[in-house]
């Protein structure tokens, strides 16, 4: 027992002294830390990981090693301050993830850096104890707005950078004034908010100037002004731009990679203003020092042996430019598609394959050489996948709109090299990426949330009406901006916990969305019908004829006269309430017959009965049924040929929608009508007629009505999901493309199209009775925001829409029509389509009132089926119905006077 006790007591002796050891004081860690070298640091790490109380001194010994490792070995210098990260407390270790942000950035893994610093962001906007913290948190939001650029997120890197103004302002530390500045004049050029940025860039300048010398680094005085120079660039003020970019390099001489970039921005410079001797001088500058940036030198030079024709030379150095990324080994498209994933610089890539693939086409066409546009097409299928990548990396609606915008015109260029070889299918393919892509999307999304649990949906529906409906204010103030950053951030991260949770849902959402011919033959619904799709480009109108043995194509040529035209043929409905239609019927009918020989090819559409739409550009405006299949002779307008009177016309966004609306199944099981008319009564916006639609639709169906102050956005929104038909009587507005946006109005509040995107709609048909609801912004690459693009979003399957300000009176008398058609079995469009005839050859109204005006505003749009209607209401309405007609006795001294519009 005595042998036991002795050994206990040498036992607890020996590990104190092991302890003690191996545990030194805090103190001795501090200053041994500021001399310490690598290797000392290292074994200090082992030796502290024993001590359990030591765990933040740990953290900051894992955080020296990662900065002594920083430059040298970048990988153990990320794992050295992650685990730094995780052993450090607040703001310590925010620290540690900021440098692991820089590092991802560094290695070009974007998204992982944005989400780092964005948690260095969140530690230090509560932990922030002195200015070193503040002054940390500034460095963040610059780091991650300039990450978010270089995946082209511009509204986000805008946003970070004002975060970054307003912090540094407040703690007035004029170093980070000026990187914050120039940082917000580098988001805004790049969102070509140019105003902004100049107003930017020139106070970083100012401060820069009005404070000592030296009291910012060489760098960064080059970068602030290369940042402003080329601003001056991009607005073409040339002068202005050299000044800054030659100062810019005075600062950079011996710094390699800004030099590089202030070179090669003063080549360009020169290149615009048709110096070439000079430009190519500063770009073999570039190559000779063997300076970072010799991918732009080699893409200008290539630019510049170009514009001289020099097409075999300028190929070379596109050639050249692109195998300066490091993922590409060889010019061979497949082998590049397997590395699009890995390339950081997505943007660069696509300015560099879009010129290589540019002059392809230049041989192909001055050589004769079709293998060449053979290659030109290789590459364009290789940016639409690169494309499709991009946009899977955005959240932010603003930047995905601002990308299909920029896009657009590869699209358009591989279009005409797809009919210049005459592949027709392809051209078909490229058109199809241009249609409603980010709407898909969303429509899709909708639809596959029904596979996820109930609460990760819900969240995602949450976060997503909170994001758009903040992205839709028509002002913002930092508090918004910075509201929608977090909500931003919060999807991004539920987002990634679905990917792990769901991959098959993940892999439906984001897989490249690939479109054939026979998607689009499958929405055929027989020999009588034919699909015809546009692509308004910036010279050329292309035309696809899609019918059940394949597809041709013809082009347009888009000229002045043209333009002038179809802006002509809109304003005869769009001003003056349609009464040019009546002064001038003979000038109107001429035009309306010549239009409709520039748009359709006669031969081929007189073979069908039957039309799918698929509109693009200015053409969404065009109402198609308006224009004239024969020359008019100054006719009464209810005797003419109008294209709408021979044919059955839809309207579909794209291929792919239709396709989802077409597969669409379980509706709701309430087929009755659900009907909201606000009427607005004894106001100046009183409806007229409404009441008289109303009846209209109850004769024909079982509807659950709500007039008056009941047509409220509470119970359109509680009832609406239960529906399968959903009509909606009222005012709406297209807005003005900029600040007011698209609008419809309920009793007690306005819906504004941002609105919408919080609605979950699942019926078959939705009929917008209200003005200008199928028209609004229109944003090349993907369509018109309009509401019934809003409404689509939200799940409707098909819907009834208008292309103007609806007189009430004839609307009222079309949609009698409409619904009696829908009660009798016949489908969608085709019973618009009879309602429009019906109207027209009712004898009861007044010849000046069938103008297309009065009834080619509503366009219908979706897959046209049957829909159900439950049975008509009880026999007391048929007793109503001796006062409707009592009531219809006015029409006539209506149409005397007309009626009010509603918008």
């Amino acid at each position: 027992m005595f042998l036991r006790y002795i050994v206990w007591a040498f036992f607890v002796l020996f590990s104190s002294h092991t302890c003690f050891a191996q545990c030194p004081p805090r103190q001795n860690i501090q200053e041994f830390l500021n001399s310490a070298e690598i290797t000392q640091l290292e074994n200090l790490a082992s030796q502290l990981a024993n001590c359990s109380d030591y765990q933040d001194t740990l953290g900051l010994v894992y955080h020296k090693i990662g900065i002594k490792k920083y430059y040298s070995d970048i990988l153990n210098s990320i794992i050295a301050f992650q685990k730094a990260a995780d052993l450090r407390n607040t703001p310590g270790d925010a620290h540690s993830i900021t440098n692991l942000g820089k590092l991802y950035s560094r290695l070009g893994h974007y998204k992982i850096a944005i989400n780092h610093f964005r948690k260095a962001i969140q530690v230090l906007q509560k932990e922030a104890k002195n200015e070193t913290d503040s002054i940390k948190l500034v460095d963040n939001y610059i780091d991650a707005g300039i990450a978010l650029g270089s995946i082209g997120d511009y509204e986000l890197f805008s946003d970070y950078a004002n975060y970054a103004i307003q912090l540094a302002q407040k703690i007035d530390v004029p170093h980070r004034k000026v990187l914050a500045l120039t940082t917000s004049c580098n988001a805004n050029r790049s969102r070509k908010a140019y105003e902004k940025s100049i107003e930017d860039g020139s106070k970083a300048i100012a401060l820069i100037e009005q404070l000592p010398p030296n009291t910012f680094s060489n760098g960064n005085n080059a970068i602030s002004y290369r940042t402003l120079g080329n601003v001056y660039y991009t607005t073409g003020e040339y002068e202005q731009a050299l000044f800054y970019l030659k100062k810019s390099a005075k600062y950079a001489h011996d710094i390699p990679y800004i030099l590089c970039e202030t070179l090669n921005n003063i080549g360009l410079t020169h290149h615009r203003m048709n110096k070439e001797k000079q430009a190519i001088q500063v770009f073999q500058q570039i190559l000779q020092k063997n300076l970072p940036c010799k991918d732009h030198a080699y893409n200008n030079l290539g630019d510049i042996y170009k514009a001289q024709k020099q097409y075999a030379k300028a190929n070379e150095m596109y050639e050249k430019a692109l195998l300066e990324f490091p993922e590409i080994q060889t010019i061979n498209t497949s082998s590049i598609r397997d590395s699009i994933a890995n390339i950081s610089d997505k943007e660069g890539f696509i300015i560099y394959a879009r010129s290589l693939a540019q002059g392809y086409i230049d041989i192909c066409k001055n050589t004769g050489d079709t293998n060449f546009c053979e290659k030109a097409i290789e590459l364009y299928s290789l940016l639409d996948y690169t494309i499709d990548f991009m946009r899977q990396q955005h959240y932010n609606l603003a930047s995905k709109l601002f990308w299909r915008k920029e896009v657009h015109p590869i699209y358009e260029e591989a279009i005409a090299v797809c009919s210049y070889l005459n592949k027709t299918k392809k051209a078909f393919y490229f058109s199809e990426k241009t249609k409603g892509i980010l709407l898909f999307d969303r429509v899709s999304e909708n639809l596959m949330q029904n596979n996820l649990a109930d609460s990760l949906s819900q969240q995602l529906n949450v976060l997503n009406r909170k994001i758009d409906y903040l992205q839709g204010k028509t002002s913002s103030n930092a508090e918004t901006e910075a509201s929608r950053t977090t909500l931003i951030e919060q999807k991004k991260a539920l987002m990634q916990n679905i990917q792990s949770l769901y991959p098959e849902y993940f892999t439906l959402k984001y897989e490249s969305l690939n479109v054939s011919l026979e998607d689009a033959q499958n929405i055929l619904t027989d020999e009588n019908t034919l699909m015809l799709e546009y692509f308004y480009g910036k010279d050329s109108i292309y035309t696809f004829y899609i019918d059940m043995e394949g597809v041709q194509s013809k082009t347009i040529a888009l000229d002045t006269l043209l333009q002038r035209n179809l802006q002509q043929f809109v304003n005869y409905f769009t001003t003056i309430k349609g009464h040019n239609l009546l002064n001038k019927r003979a000038a109107y009918q001429i035009l309306a017959h010549n239009l409709f020989h520039q748009l359709f090819d006669s031969e081929i559409v007189a073979k069908y009965s039957n039309i799918i739409l698929i509109p693009d550009g200015y053409l969404s405006n065009i109402p198609f049924d308006a224009l004239l299949t024969e020359a008019g002779n100054d006719q009464s307008y209810a005797d003419i040929a109008y294209l709408g009177s021979s044919h059955n016309l839809s309207y579909g966004y794209s291929v792919p929608i239709l396709s989802l609306q077409k597969s669409l199944k379980n509706r709701p099981k309430y087929k009755k009508v659900l009907a909201f008319f606000p009427e607005f009564p004894n106001e100046k916006r009183y409806l007229k007629y409404s009441k008289e639609e109303a009846q209209y639709i109850q004769d024909q169906a079982a509807t659950k009505l709500f007039e008056t102050k009941g047509a409220s956005i509470s119970n359109f929104m509680q009832h609406t999901p239960h529906y399968q038909i959903i009509h909606v009587g009222t005012h709406a507005s297209a807005g003005d493309g900029k600040a007011i946006l698209p609008s419809i109005e309920f009793y007690d509040k306005t819906l504004e199209l941002s609105n919408f995107y919080d609605l979950k709609l699942y019926s078959d048909l939705l009929v917008l009775s209200a003005c200008e609801s199928g028209i609004g912004q229109y944003v090349a690459g993907e369509g018109v925001m309009s509401l019934a693009r809003g409404f689509t979003h939200s799940g409707s399957n098909s819907l009834v829409s208008s292309l103007w300000q609806v007189n009430d009176r004839s609307t009222s008398l079309l949609m009698k029509n409409f619904y009696r058609h829908l009660a009798n079995g016949m489908p969608k469009a085709q019973a618009l389509h009879q309602a429009k005839k019906d109207y027209l050859a009712d004898e009861d109204i007044a010849s000046m009132h069938k103008t297309p005006f009065y009834w080619a505003g509503f366009v219908y749009v979706g897959n046209d089926t049957v829909v159900e209607l439950a049975g008509r209401g009880g026999w007391w309405w048929r007793i109503f119905a001796g006062g409707v007609l009592i009531f219809g006795l006015g029409a006539w001294s209506y149409f005397r006077r007309g009626g009010r519009e509603r918008s």
